[in-house]
């Protein structure tokens, strides 16, 4: 844990590593350094597969449900399945179509629907006055031109010893977020592009595709006296997406690293919501073991860990249908796809179609078969 000092005084709440730490200042270049020694040390301990046929190419068993496992269908039949329940795996637009465009902007929202994306992923912080935005990271730096438009509202974070300044989006108010620069980062091309709201993707997306926001940082918030879950669950009652009815045509599934945020999305929806566990490389035995799924299977519809755990243990998959979890996997845009595989849209093809993934999370929909 990492400690968030303001005006001298530390910030309440502790941020989890796995989620935050690392992007809270582009100044803290140790954070990012640390991600990718994380990941490789994955990579070198759970290598990925050296070809189609080393975990195995026989489709395995689906959990009974089916829900979470297909493509949405706007044809009326259940949230996430066509109307013969047979399951094409889901294509999840991470952060939009975030290859060719800048993540969690509604240029790259929009390119997901075009690109036929069975999924949005929007990441959500919440604004000053209340308002859910789609960013990744707590601050605001890494990807807005912030530090020129408000020099003088860094808030100094000190992490390992060091500090830097850096500028939480909770510090802002929606008004002041978009009048910042959130493309330019990316490319000139997409200068002007602005932080979005939840509002404005739900708007966006609605009847085209499903949505599947990620909750982060609840303890951040939660040590300001703010429950970002409810804020979450508040807005999909006001869209009428807190039901299964509601959700036919805009299926939703939430998920989060975060055990308690998931667990208080159960208790404010009930069973409304289909909910996914991410994991991080540290949480093996809290979520993917034998033990973990069981555990998960308690409060929740699907794991997600990081591709290069999916494909590490080829017991995953079946250990985790035969407790009615589907197995989703997110991997990093910088490392992907892996060394022997140049054609990424096959790779893809080939963890949905022949590894059998329920659902994976592309930077580009246009490579989904």
């Amino acid at each position: 844990m990492h400690d968030l000092v303001s005006g001298g005084k530390p910030l309440n709440g502790q941020v989890r590593p796995q989620c935050c730490h690392w992007l809270l200042s582009r100044n803290v270049a140790a954070g990012w350094d640390a991600r990718r020694r994380g990941l490789e040390d994955a990579r070198q301990t759970l290598p990925f597969p050296a070809s189609p046929t080393a975990v195995g190419a026989a489709r395995i068993p689906r959990p009974g449900s089916g829900r979470l496992l297909a493509r949405h269908d706007v044809s009326g039949g259940a949230p996430g399945t066509r109307p013969n329940g047979a399951g094409a795996r889901s294509c999840i637009a991470h952060a939009g179509a975030s290859a060719l465009a800048p993540a969690h902007t509604m240029a790259a929202y929009r390119r997901a629907l075009e690109l036929g994306a069975d999924f949005v992923e929007p990441d959500l912080q919440l604004t000053r006055d209340g308002v859910l935005v789609c960013l990744h990271d707590l601050s605001l730096e890494r990807t807005t031109n912030v530090e020129k438009v408000y020099p003088e509202r860094a808030t100094e974070v000190v992490s390992a010893g060091s500090s830097a300044r850096t500028w939480l989006v909770n510090d802002f108010t929606l008004e002041e977020i978009q009048r910042l620069d959130a493309g330019t980062w990316f490319d000139p091309a997409f200068a002007g592009a602005r932080v979005p709201t939840l509002q404005e993707l739900i708007d966006l997306v609605a009847g085209k595709a499903g949505i599947y926001p990620e909750t982060k940082d609840p303890e951040f918030y939660l040590g300001r006296g703010i429950d970002v879950d409810r804020k979450l669950h508040d807005l999909l009652v006001t869209n009428g997406l807190d039901t299964r009815q509601g959700q036919r045509a805009t299926p939703v599934l939430i998920q989060s690293f975060h055990e308690s945020s998931l667990r208080t999305l159960r208790q404010l929806g009930g069973d409304q919501y289909d909910l996914v566990q991410l994991v991080w490389i540290d949480q093996w035995n809290d979520f993917l073991s034998d033990g973990g799924l069981e555990h998960v299977s308690e409060y929740a519809q699907a794991v997600s860990p990081f591709l290069t755990f999916a494909l590490g243990d080829p017991t995953l998959l079946g250990r985790a249908h035969e407790r009615g979890l589907a197995v989703h996997a997110w991997q990093a845009l910088e490392a992907f796809p892996p060394p022997g595989f140049d054609d990424e849209a096959a790779y893809i093809r080939h963890l949905l179609d022949d590894i059998g993934l329920d659902g994976l999370f592309v930077h580009d929909p246009e490579l989904c078969p």
